[in-house]
């Protein structure tokens, strides 16, 4: 593992870049603040490697972006509808960062956090095992809840996310990462003209808020059925009021087995390929839309510069009783694992 410092937070805590690399010669680096993916190099048809991620240079950068590029996301992921909640007959508060709604954790959530990393051997290959403690009633959420995550890289090419945690009390939690991909490594392109296959036939419906309404849709006949891969452009198509709620493609797709992938995307000019199988029951796809950015080494990101898949509980399911629940006893163990696996074609 290599260590590199990365700067130093305001309260002075020092951040460092963590990095390493399997057997293929594949590399991940990540840093204490949010836990965030700063670059994960993969190679192209021709063995070329490539950084596949959105990113920044500098830790300031990383500190104002309001995007949560690479980061990790938590308490509670996506939508709380109301930024309340109610356990056991007490209302919680949480903060509005997503107009009258609660959003990635809120106003500081586990992407805006310091975590403690060290390099961990496991069974599957290297990875950094992440920690991080979040006090009870932070962001308004109750319980001392303890996280650890373990980005492993796989000597085949895999990248995993394994989330494991537990609280002192009953709570909410739903945990994912937040990075934007673009298979070609180009730093001034985007993602349209890539090829995207989502395997399932439901999406949740959402209000203009991107709030789920309860009811699961059919993507037959939308602009969002991506059974058969095609380009992510034709999923932009504003003239569906699900596509205009969102501002383009940015929805929670329903994961029907965590045995088989549930998503392929496929960039063609490099031959780059990912395919991602999750044991959580949703996936949202979010593309980088109104982006306008300068990222790493200068690069101007603009309108769909990436592509992030967010494998999560649903979002505002503390509200839906036909949801899979995010609340978590206390004592009892939160556990989830994504796979993400890279390859070529062509």
């Amino acid at each position: 593992m290599k260590i590199e410092s990365f700067g130093v937070m305001p309260d002075g805590k020092e951040v460092e870049k963590f990095t390493i690399r399997n057997r293929n010669g594949m590399s991940l680096s990540a840093i204490n603040y949010g836990g965030i993916i700063t670059s994960l190099y993969v190679p192209d048809k021709n063995g070329k490697f490539g950084d596949v991620v959105l990113g920044y240079d500098t830790l300031e950068e990383y500190m104002a972006d309001d995007m949560y590029m690479g980061s990790v996301i938590g308490r509670c992921a996506d939508r709380v509808a109301g930024a309340t909640f109610l356990l056991d007959g007490r209302q919680y508060t949480l903060f509005k960062n997503a107009g009258e709604n609660s959003n990635h954790g809120g106003r500081r959530g586990f992407g805006k956090k310091w975590w403690h990393i060290q390099e961990k051997q496991t069974r599957d290959g290297i990875a950094l095992r992440l920690s991080y403690t979040s006090l009870d009633g932070e962001e308004g959420y109750p319980g001392k809840l303890s996280v650890e995550i373990l980005y492993v890289l796989t000597d085949d090419n895999c990248l995993v996310f394994r989330y494991t945690a537990m609280s002192t009390k009953k709570t909410l939690i739903n945990l994912t990462n937040h990075t934007y991909f673009n298979l070609s490594a180009k730093g001034n392109t985007n993602v349209l003209e890539h090829k995207l296959q989502v395997k399932t036939n439901y999406f949740l419906a959402a209000n203009d808020q991107c709030v789920p309404t309860g009811e699961f849709f059919q993507v037959e006949n939308t602009p969002l059925d991506f059974r058969e891969q095609k380009n992510i452009q034709e999923g932009m198509d504003t003239t569906n009021e699900q596509v205009t709620f969102a501002g383009g493609l940015d929805h929670c797709y329903v994961v029907p087995s965590a045995k088989e992938p549930v998503l392929h995307y496929e960039d063609t000019e490099s031959g780059r390929v990912l395919e991602i199988k999750t044991l959580e029951p949703g996936i949202r796809v979010c593309v980088a839309n109104n982006c306008n950015v300068t990222g790493k080494k200068g690069a101007k990101y603009e309108n769909a510069a990436g592509i992030a898949f967010l494998a999560e509980h649903f979002p505002d399911s503390i509200h839906h009783t036909n949801f899979p629940t995010v609340v978590l006893p206390p004592k009892h163990q939160y556990s989830s694992e994504t796979r993400l696996k890279f390859m070529v074609k062509g």
